[in-house]
């Protein structure tokens, strides 16, 4: 598990997931401003989560959910991850997301894979220029 991970996906949506419980879990994730820095062109991050055994979501005043159609129907946008006992929570701009994995692998929408500390820089570099505006 990786808190640093979603901490570098802040503002993505989670707009498909695929996977089976436990197994591996497959999601598309769009954080356009930050795509859009990479080559080639593309739209969206696909995220892997590997031996995942918990991926659930809770939208506000709403039952929890481990549907994963369901989950990305809700498109959750991450906002603030934090470790918790046994897996890793992320309120979301609609609720609160739950998850544990013990591996993850990140690629571009176009098969490229990218490191953590790519999308870091991406995101830094992205922010420096926002604010020199």
């Amino acid at each position: 598990m990786s808190v640093e991970l979603w901490g570098n996906l802040h503002d993505a949506t989670i707009v498909e997931a695929t996977g089976n419980v436990p197994g591996d879990l497959k999601l598309k994730l769009e954080i356009g401003y930050v795509r859009s820095r990479f080559s080639p062109e593309g739209d969206s991050f696909l995220l892997t989560l590997s031996n995942r055994d918990l991926f659930e979501f809770q939208p506000y005043d709403e039952p929890r959910i481990s549907d994963l159609q369901q989950i990305a129907q809700h498109e959750p946008w991450v906002v603030n991850p934090e470790q918790a006992e046994g897996h890793i929570h992320i309120y979301c701009s609609q609720g609160e997301l739950f998850l544990n994995y013990t591996d993850y692998s990140l690629q571009l929408d176009t098969g490229q894979e990218i490191s953590v500390d790519q999308l870091e820089k991406e995101f830094d570099q992205y922010w420096e220029e926002f604010g020199n505006r």
